[in-house]
């Protein structure tokens, strides 16, 4: 697998999930390499080098056991796209035992799962790129990638985040749930930025417009607690 780099070292750790429906979890990150998109605001842009850190499944599975708590047994996939590493990610997860339990797949949805992986996750934690990302709408909008994760979040399966910079978003965001039904318990507003304060403003501002859609609040926890820190 691809994975990408800290100091010449595998970004693998254990953290807080600081986004989306699993926030507050204790689990063990994996950051794969690669993305097939170019957000104006990413905050891990030195993720899109695929010609990182090359590293066998065995010795990933021995450096999560090295790190991870005996009673953390959840793995999330970020990036970059993991999805452009499904078939590597699948048997990652067939050769890893002792209780592990929980998968998360976090992508940009763009591309759709194959069927293997779309049977072992548990929750795919979706990121759609809205206009506001300056990606071409023909690169950022992919209808069957949509159509199954949406199918997803119907039954529970998958959330949909999305970054949000001003109203005109919030528009995007309807037109998007209306198009692909989504659910509104499935959707989660998060502001854009990587400071701590730009954080909080922003989150205030969308937590009046979460209440009054019936949508999630999704902090950015990690920015809070931490700044803005890889490995966190």
């Amino acid at each position: 697998m691809d994975i990408v780099n800290l100091d010449k070292k595998p970004e693998i750790y254990s953290a807080i999930q600081g986004e989306g429906k699993s926030i507050g979890k204790p689990l063990i990150f994996i950051r794969l390499a690669g993305c097939d998109l170019r957000c104006q605001y990413c905050d891990t842009k030195y993720s899109w080098d695929i010609n990182q850190a090359k590293m066998d499944i065995d010795d990933i599975i021995s450096k999560i056991i090295e790190i991870a708590p005996s009673s953390e047994k959840g793995i999330v996939f970020t990036g970059g796209e993991p999805l452009l590493q499904q078939k590597e990610i699948v048997e990652f997860i067939n050769k890893l035992d002792g209780g592990w339990n929980y998968f998360e797949i976090e992508t940009n949805g763009t591309i759709p799962l194959i069927s293997e992986l779309y049977k072992k996750v548990n929750l795919v934690n979706c990121s759609p790129k809205l206009e506001n990302s300056k990606n071409p709408l023909a690169l950022r909008r992919k209808e069957n990638a949509l159509k199954q994760i949406s199918e997803m979040a119907r039954n529970g399966r998958a959330i949909f985040k999305f970054v949000v910079i001003d109203q005109g978003d919030i528009e995007e965001i309807k037109l998007l749930r209306d198009q692909y039904n989504i659910p509104n318990r499935a959707i989660y507003l998060m502001p854009e930025g990587i400071e701590r304060e730009e954080i909080i403003i922003g989150s205030r501002i969308l937590a009046s417009i979460c209440i009054k859609e019936g949508w999630n609040l999704s902090p950015r926890l990690q920015i809070i607690l931490y700044g803005n820190k890889r490995g966190t």
